[in-house]
């Protein structure tokens, strides 16, 4: 571990707020927030939990991924998580170095005893005896030493001979890693200085590492989690034919052509695709923002009528997509015929029922909770919408994604009084607001 190259450090720990022994509640969310994240990307890592993990596919692969490939490592283990402990299982076989233990508390298992536990007291509880140095200087120092190698697994320590191979074809090994580190950090630059770093990682991909794959996908997301749709479009189009016409390309390629005006040229591409492959989920959700937009500008009701097809077809592929069911809901209640509200009063129950059991199951990303955000302003239920409001903002990879929802609000608002009520035009002005912070169309 070293060189010039930016490294990679993983965050295994328990999400949102937990109960512990003895009644101590923990936002591990704030933990992460304000003690970890900031000292690690202070020393340019490249920082990830598993709800910002750009993975397709299943979340666990993403993030069995990041357990095995990052180059540093981070375990909370705090109240035993059993989703840690499980993660840190597989890092202490896989890797010899580069992983951290921390906790809250003091109950540590016995199998990890003898293991360096770095303990902390979480934002907002009072310390009775303040360290010195502070939590925040000893992660750094225990940072900056596993950044050297030295092995920290009691499975290599008591084995020295063990070894595990790990393939080239892991994210984050081989030749493209570096690049694919370099196109993660560029999310955290302001805006135009991540353009010019994109563009400059796009030449080398070419120069250096044009055949994979799956890096010229990550690019075609870097530019999309900035919203350059023109540079989304150009890449494409670069793209060998055989990856051009894979469907999450095209479905990508759509949406930048819709996002940046062309809309006939985003549906002939998506019509083409659902010929080819009867379509999914996805495509009949971008396809249906497509006639949504429509909407908006001519105010035709075939556009409006196409939208709410399109949205249906979309969330009768797949119930548990809660993108094309969320639209399909908002616009059912414009529409608001008695068929529409018949449906509505069948899905909308089916969508909360979506929702619960995706968070029950893992760390919320944004379109998730922006969906939960906008169910609520659907019922009106503005202080659930509120609640919700600081954890859509905190998700958030792109100040276009708040943009995104910001404008189904106001549109909610528009159709049903022609004007925001004050809780819930504070919330779009709060969405607005400049945020530094791909995203779904």
């Amino acid at each position: 571990m070293g060189g010039d190259t930016t490294l990679s450090c993983y965050v295994s720990m328990p999400f949102g707020t937990k109960p512990g022994p003895q009644g101590v509640i923990v936002d591990f969310d704030d933990v992460y927030r304000q003690m970890i994240r900031p000292v690690a990307e202070g020393l340019g890592l490249v920082v990830r939990r598993a709800d910002e993990l750009e993975t397709p596919g299943a979340i666990q692969k993403g993030i069995l991924e990041a357990v095995i490939s990052a180059d540093l490592m981070i375990a909370d283990i705090s109240f035993r998580d059993a989703n840690a402990m499980y993660e840190l299982g597989i890092r202490h076989t896989v890797r010899p170095s580069g992983t951290i233990l921390i906790s809250c508390s003091s109950d540590i298992p016995f199998d990890v005893l003898n293991v360096r536990v770095y303990t902390y007291q979480p934002p907002g509880r009072p310390e009775n005896d303040p360290p010195s140095p502070t939590f925040e200087e000893i992660l750094e120092g225990a940072l900056r030493l596993a950044m050297k190698g030295v092995t920290d697994s009691p499975v290599y320590e008591l084995f020295p001979t063990f070894s595990v191979a790990l393939p080239n074809t892991i994210p984050g090994r081989g030749p493209a890693g570096f690049l694919r580190l370099r196109l993660l950090n560029a999310q955290r630059l302001p805006e135009t200085a991540a353009l010019d770093e994109i563009r400059v990682v796009e030449q080398m991909i070419y120069s250096q590492a044009g055949q994979d794959r799956t890096l010229l996908e990550d690019l075609l997301l870097a530019y999309r989690d900035q919203g350059a749709w023109a540079d989304m479009i150009r890449v494409a189009d670069r793209f060998p034919q055989d990856l051009r016409s894979e469907p999450k390309v095209v479905q990508q390629v759509a949406l930048a052509l819709n996002r940046s005006g062309d809309r006939q040229a985003a549906e002939r591409e998506l019509t083409a695709l659902i010929e080819r492959t009867d379509g999914d989920s996805e495509t009949y959700g971008i396809l249906g923002r497509i006639f949504k937009d429509r909407w908006y500008e001519t105010g035709e009701r075939q556009e409006l009528d196409r939208a709410i097809d399109a949205y249906r077809h979309g969330y009768q592929l797949d119930p548990a997509d809660y993108y094309p069911g969320i639209n399909l809901a908002t616009l059912l209640t414009v529409r608001g015929d008695a068929a529409d509200r018949d449906e509505l009063r069948r899905i909308v129950p089916d969508l909360r029922r979506v929702l619960d059991d995706s968070a029950a199951s893992g760390p919320a990303d944004y379109w998730q909770l922006a969906t939960s955000l906008e169910l609520a302003v659907l019922a009106e239920d503005y202080p659930a919408a509120e609640a919700l409001l600081e954890d859509v903002l905190a998700r958030a990879a792109a100040p276009w994604m708040l943009e995104s929802t910001a404008g189904n609000l106001q549109f909610i608002a528009k159709v049903r009084a022609g004007d925001a009520p004050p809780p819930l035009a504070a919330i779009i002005d709060r969405l607005r607001a400049p945020q530094a912070t791909g995203g779904r169309p």
